[in-house]
């Protein structure tokens, strides 16, 4: 499921796509989706599918697809300190990305059935807190995962503020999920087809809003013989004092942060600018040997090959050698022309010359070898051959301007990569910017969290070892 949008170049950009379709709505839920990078989730085979709005699926690992994550998230309403249950909880990003806004008040559950899966959420759990810059940006509510069936849990379980289940529910389980939910609370599942928004009212009733036509694979149903293999969900426990001291020290340094640097942000982002790819710098009409292929000259003659692109760079090297000969002639009108000087006003001319001169050779070849005449030919390529840069002037039919702006060589100081590529169009000679790979453009002089909250810990007349706890034992 998934598609609703375009893919996008990296996480930021998928994000700015999901906002402009309005799978995103609220700022809050915008950066916490900016703050958690979906490709960290993925396979290092499968990043290319990261970034697509598409679910992903890899064995048991499974991802929905991004548009579906952001209607979740709106559709949750969650605030700081709320309890959330997740179904199928998978790979942990979702549960992630809620444990940012639940805060270190909150309770974050997850239930999966597979052990491969909640090792691989174990694994990205631990390396997030680890390396993700968003743990300074927020107060992190750490999700706990534990395996089972979701339609398994203990009948004496607690209920929750928010519950997502990740995978359709059976119609004769929906009393079921309704349960799970606390008065107020609030339930997201795919229901027939439907990714349903469930309020629970009052203890008999429920408010049901339909957000989005979803196709999910269904809950596994539990075997007739699993009566024993109750889930039981992990246990709450509040919070040692030594982590409320350390959540309100870093509360007081991240306000701080911001009423010093107002344009703080949690990472720097890239931005991804068309990238104008390398040009050959010298575009050579191409003269090869004698050939029996079609399109080629007589046999025995060099072989111009006749396509599309070819007839506007012969006028357009007509023209400049034309414009050459002309202040040639001014300067020296009685010195007699060499072989580069000659005026060629057809194709067929240049052609034709070229063939005599190959001609002229092959009746000296009983002095000459075959290797000195290709190395002749090849030398005297220059004269031969046009070269150009102003594609964009060719006019179809082979027509182009004879101004010197139009005939301007391509330098070898310029940079290759200030320069568009140029596409050949067979069927009209035109020459068009090619599509190139984006080019990746940091953010200067954006201050991010993680630099300024480590600072500011370094800087606390505190020992080492708490500095360390502060910043929860990461290298500074």
């Amino acid at each position: 499921m998934g598609g609703a949008v375009s893919a996008g170049v990296d996480h930021d950009d998928l994000i700015d796509k999901l906002k402009e379709a309005d799978y995103i709505k609220t700022s809050a839920i915008e950066t916490v989706f900016r703050a958690v990078d979906r490709g960290f989730y993925f396979l290092p085979d499968c990043l290319e599918s990261a970034y697509r709005d598409l679910a992903w699926k890899k064995g048991n690992i499974h991802l929905s697809a991004p548009c579906i994550y952001g209607e979740v998230m709106e559709s949750l309403n969650l605030k700081p300190g709320l309890s959330f249950l997740n179904l199928g909880s998978g790979t942990g990003y979702l549960s992630t990305m809620v444990g940012l806004i639940l805060g270190p008040y909150g309770i974050n559950h997850g239930v999966e059935l597979h052990d491969d899966v909640i090792d691989y959420a174990h694994a990205k759990l631990s390396e997030f807190k680890r390396t993700s810059p968003a743990i300074d940006c927020y107060e992190f509510c750490e999700p706990h995962f534990v395996r089972g069936n979701s339609l398994c849990l203990n009948g004496s379980s607690r209920q929750y503020d928010r519950v997502y289940c990740g995978a359709a529910c059976p119609e004769n389980h929906e009393n079921y999920m309704k349960n799970l939910i606390k008065i107020g609370g609030v339930l997201v599942m795919p229901l027939n087809d439907q990714l349903m928004q469930i309020t629970r009212t009052s203890d008999n009733t429920w408010e049901s809003n339909a957000v989005l036509s979803v196709t999910f694979a269904p809950l596994q149903l539990p075997r007739p013989d699993s009566t024993n293999n109750c889930v039981n969900l992990p246990e709450v426990n509040p919070l040692e004092l030594q982590e409320i001291c350390r959540s309100v020290i870093r509360g007081i340094l991240r306000e701080q942060a911001k009423a010093e640097y107002p344009a703080i942000t949690v990472r720097k982002r890239k931005t991804y600018t068309g990238r104008r790819r390398k040009m050959f710098h010298n575009l050579i009409i191409p003269i090869v040997d004698s050939s029996e292929e079609e399109g080629g000259a007589r046999e025995g003659g060099p072989v111009i090959r006749e396509r599309g692109g070819i007839a506007p760079l012969l006028v357009i090297a007509r023209n400049r050698w034309r414009n050459n000969n002309r202040a040639a002639a001014e300067e020296n009108c009685n010195s007699p022309p060499n072989r580069a000087e000659f005026d060629y006003d057809t194709e067929d001319e240049v052609v034709d010359d070229i063939d005599d001169d190959v001609e002229e050779e092959e009746d000296d070849e009983d002095e000459e070898d075959v290797s000195e005449r290709r190395r002749k030919v090849a030398k005297r390529e220059k004269f031969d051959s046009g070269i150009c840069t102003d594609m964009d002037n060719i006019q179809e039919g082979g027509g182009s301007s004879e101004s010197e702006d139009d005939l301007k060589m391509i330098s070898s100081e310029h940079d290759d990569d200030e320069e568009d590529a140029m596409d050949l169009d067979s069927s009209c000679g035109h020459m068009s910017p090619r599509k190139s790979s984006p080019q990746v453009e940091q953010e200067e002089d954006v201050p991010v969290y993680s630099v300024i909250m480590r600072q500011k810990i370094c800087s606390l007349p505190l020992p080492p070892t708490l500095k360390d706890y502060l910043n929860f034992y990461r290298p500074f």
